[in-house]
């Protein structure tokens, strides 16, 4: 009986997908879901799963991890078009956009890589000093892990119609911050004519979940403070 009570109760609620990109307030946003009682995804066993670049689209292994769960934020959800996936697996899930102003993501985005580099043993001064060598060593999850992602989604280019890869983009503001805002555009342009599938949220600017509950059409009581993250420290 306590099974099937958990299964109605995944299947009465909307799957919800935080799109928004790393260090937008998604770690956040999955403390927000907990505290509303949504299955939440583990986040380094969703990594391990589905992470994969390589699985990317592969609907019947994304099926099979997300089926039990209400809620999901960081990757694979937070970089790429794997929304577009996603929302033709569960076509009446919600999407949530969490943003914040582009320098402040970018730089908290640096000082967070900054300080896993230094726990691996590295000596940089700052992020710059970061090449390809070093990020081939990444071991979040395992080595070789973000480092794809690293490739696909942040020094690609295209020459002569063709894509290649161009590491001098490695951690390039400008450059990082033209695909952090073109990202955003792409999820909000595809969600256009479906205003009620997606939340566009800045972490930064609600201080409680109302806005949250309203688009989920929760009940207002559910209402509370947003626990906010504490932010890395760069030094």
């Amino acid at each position: 009986m306590k099974f099937l009570k958990r299964i109605n109760v995944f299947i009465s609620k909307p799957k919800v997908f935080c799109i928004g990109m790393n260090k937008t307030g998604t770690t956040t946003m999955a403390k927000v879901f907990k505290n509303l009682n949504y299955r939440v995804a583990p986040q380094i066993k969703q990594e391990i799963n589905i992470g994969d670049i390589r699985v990317k689209n592969n609907q019947k292994i994304i099926k099979k991890f997300c089926w039990k769960y209400n809620f999901f934020q960081d990757l694979p959800f937070s970089q790429g078009d794997i929304y577009k996936t996603i929302d033709k697996i569960y076509p009446k899930s919600k999407f949530i956009l969490t943003i914040r102003d582009a320098n402040k993501w970018f730089d908290s985005l640096c000082n967070f890589h900054l300080i896993y580099f230094r726990k691996m043993g590295f000596d940089f001064k700052n992020i710059s000093e970061v090449k390809e060598e070093h990020m081939k060593k990444f071991n979040w999850i395992k080595e070789g892990y973000y480092y794809d992602y690293t490739k696909n989604f942040w020094i690609t280019e295209m020459k002569d119609n063709q894509l290649s890869y161009n590491w001098e983009l490695l951690y390039n503001k400008d450059h990082y911050i033209h695909v952090y805002n073109e990202r955003n555009k792409q999820i909000k342009d595809y969600f256009e004519q479906r205003k009620k599938d997606l939340l566009v949220f800045d972490v930064s600017e609600n201080y409680n979940v109302s806005k949250i509950l309203n688009f989920l059409e929760l009940k207002k009581d559910l209402n509370f403070e947003i626990p906010h993250e504490l932010k890395s420290k760069y030094k």
